[in-house]
């Protein structure tokens, strides 16, 4: 009888992990714009409802306004990182 509980409730488990495992694969990527300051050209990121807004610069603190159109990419994607 105990044995027959730990393999139901070890079963349960791994069924629940499982979901969660194949829930996250099937979400999809948010897209993510890049544009850059044209003060200081320090590449910025953000997304598609933030485009048309003004901004300051992360990095001059100067306000500029975000493009209605940047280049589109999926947020995984790896991004070279600049090193001041």
């Amino acid at each position: 009888m105990v044995i027959a509980l730990i393999l139901a409730g070890a079963t349960a488990t791994l069924a629940g992990a499982g979901y969660f495992v194949w829930a996250s694969g099937r979400r999809a990527e948010p897209v993510v714009h890049h544009a850059r300051c044209p003060k200081c050209d320090q590449k910025v990121r953000y997304g598609p409802a933030r485009a048309g807004q003004q901004i300051p610069c992360p990095r001059c603190r100067r306000r500029w306004t975000l493009p209605a159109t940047g280049e589109p990419s999926a947020q995984g994607s790896a991004l070279p990182r600049r090193i001041a």
